[in-house]
């Protein structure tokens, strides 16, 4: 955008009177709309003796033109380019000093509030930035538009969702998906006047990435059996030279042969039969909806039933909106320094290390039931407490513990637990007997059964959340795994705990086992604490290249959702 050739009537300090006085009157109520602080906005300018941002000399600045492209670019990141406005802000240049002021200031309202939404998200719930100051750093680079640009995730996973948004967003710029008769269930060998359209509709998602052979029957009558039905017995040539091979067979052998090969012959011309019915559920149409299944977590059965409908019709616009709402959660984490890193994504029920940005370690993980469900956050692992004992949160004390000791005081005793009043262990029924089992603590001393299990993994937060071993095995076999009150159990600990202290002096396996299993409680500091991510992301790319979706059962999508329209 050129910028205009005006005479400058003016001196510079006019404008720096202007915008002084502008921002001191606190600027303009136009300005909520980029829900900025004021504060911060005025600390900006201060910081800059109040000097225009982008009307310099009362002529657009080359930064305009960067901040109006970043603003237009937002959409490919899940935002709405009308956020910010830019384009009705730099449509006429202003003609006047107080003119000059209020659209400058409205400019830098509407680039500190892209700068917050590409740095940490425009619906983060704890910021943590110094706006005023990142700002600035902004205004004083080279490039602003690459600047902005660098504000956004690195990970693979936004870049992924990126190119699954514009996928997604064409899809409903084109009329979105057909929507399948879910009224009758479907499944393999079935004859069905809907399975046309499911078919017609994998091949659209992607499941059923090309015509299978048997959708050429039709036209093609030289077709072998192998290509008609890959369950056959394979065929050495097309089934015309198959017929003659039979036909021979029948003179040659007598009739015992004769019939052997009349069933074969028999089966080949059913299955050219079936393959030209695109009402027939065909076994490759069965693994196109196998596929779709595992992509849906759901149970690759291909039998297409109330829950694979469900996926199937759930239409192109929710799909945009939920990638939206896991870009902007991604948003919400900072980009690791280091060379290691942990996320556990609860969609998927796993956690994965990573070391120099490839996969070192995975593992599955028990996550918070959704009654209690576990925190999106951006943490570290400061700490590994062996043998660590376990004070039970209040909220679990009061809503699973209290009741039962109301009706039994030896419950808490029956399950290993001491009793704690203002510091000092008390027996259960004086407790009760006293009237205050309401205001005792409970506390699970370190053992073989400790709710945390051999290792506890500390983070910083203030939200009592952290990753730990656990007794109860068996649930890391489970396809769904949300039964904690919150904190995170991990399936492999003495890996994790490998990973987070190989290089850290001598932590052999042998010796992170000994302290998960033997003596006191005992604390290791992490010399170099190690970036850990608890994400909830419901629609990811395998490392295969498969676009994968998880149901909303936290109801976290539909949340941001409800923000984004």
């Amino acid at each position: 955008m050129a910028a205009p050739v005006i005479d400058t009537q003016l001196a510079e300090e006019t404008l720096v009177a202007a915008l002084r006085d502008f921002v001191g009157s606190n600027g303009t109520s136009d300005a909520q709309r980029y829900d900025v602080e004021k504060s911060k906005i005025k600390a900006l300018y201060r910081a800059r003796n109040y000097k225009p941002v982008w009307l310099p000399e009362r002529r657009w600045s080359p930064k305009v033109k960067d901040l109006m492209t970043a603003a237009a670019l937002s959409k490919r990141e899940g935002l709405n380019p009308a956020n910010y406005d830019v384009n009705a802000l730099t449509a006429s240049l202003p003609d006047s000093d107080e003119a000059i002021a209020e659209t400058d200031y409205l400019l830098t309202a509407a680039y500190m509030s892209l700068t917050r939404d590409f740095e940490e998200g425009r619906f983060n719930f704890r910021y943590t930035i110094n706006l005023a100051d990142l700002s600035s750093d902004g205004l004083a680079a080279d490039n602003l538009l690459a600047w902005l640009d660098d504000r956004l995730p690195k990970s693979k996973y936004y870049r992924d969702l990126r190119k699954a948004l514009q996928q997604y967003q064409n899809i409903v710029s084109h009329g979105d998906f057909p929507e399948i008769d879910a009224s009758e269930v479907l499944k393999p060998g079935m004859e069905h006047p809907n399975v046309a359209a499911l078919r017609d509709k994998l091949i659209l998602m992607g499941d059923l990435k090309a015509p299978s052979p048997l959708d050429q029957v039709g036209n093609n009558t030289e077709l072998s059996a192998e290509q008609i039905n890959h369950s056959l017995s394979p065929s050495a040539g097309d089934a015309g030279k198959q017929a003659e091979a039979l036909q021979d067979q029948l003179a040659t052998n007598g009739d015992d042969a004769g019939l052997q090969a009349h069933d074969e012959q028999t089966r080949v011309q059913t299955a050219k039969a079936q393959a030209s019915n695109p009402n027939y559920f065909d076994d490759t149409l069965a693994d196109a909806v196998k596929h779709f299944q595992v992509r849906h977590n759901l149970s690759p059965d291909a039998v297409v039933g109330p829950n694979t409908f469900k996926h199937l019709n759930t239409s192109a616009e929710y799909r945009v909106l939920q990638i939206k709402a896991n870009m902007e959660r991604l948003r919400w984490e900072f980009d690791p320094t280091g060379s290691r890193y942990i996320r556990v994504n609860m969609g998927e029920y796993m956690l994965r290390a990573y070391r120099d940005g490839k996969e070192e370690l995975t593992m599955p993980v028990v996550i918070g039931k959704p009654k209690r469900p576990t925190p999106v956050i951006a943490d570290k692992v400061v700490t590994l407490k062996f043998r660590p004992d376990w004070t039970v949160p209040k909220t679990i004390f009061t809503q699973d513990y209290l009741p039962n000791m109301l009706a039994n005081p030896y419950y808490p005793t029956n399950k290993g637990l001491e009793v704690y009043y203002n510091g000092r262990q008390i027996d259960p029924v004086t407790a009760a007997r006293r009237g205050l089992l309401q205001h005792v603590t409970l506390r699970q001393p370190p053992g073989d059964r400790g709710a945390l299990g051999g290792v506890r993994f500390s983070l910083t937060n203030d939200l009592s959340i952290y990753l730990h071993d656990t007794p109860s095995k068996s649930l890391f076999s489970h396809a769904t795994r949300a039964y904690s009150s919150g904190c995170v159990r991990v399936g492999k600990p003495a890996d994790l705990a490998e990973f987070i202290l190989g290089e850290q002096g001598e932590w052999p396996m042998s010796k992170i086992r000994r302290y998960m299993s033997e003596g006191d409680t005992r604390f290791v500091k992490v010399d170099d604490p190690v970036p850990v991510f608890l994400s909830y992301i419901t629609v990811w790319v395998d490392d295969d290249g498969t676009l994968r979706f998880q149901d909303d059962f936290y109801r976290y999508d539909n949340e941001l959702i409800l923000k984004f329209l």
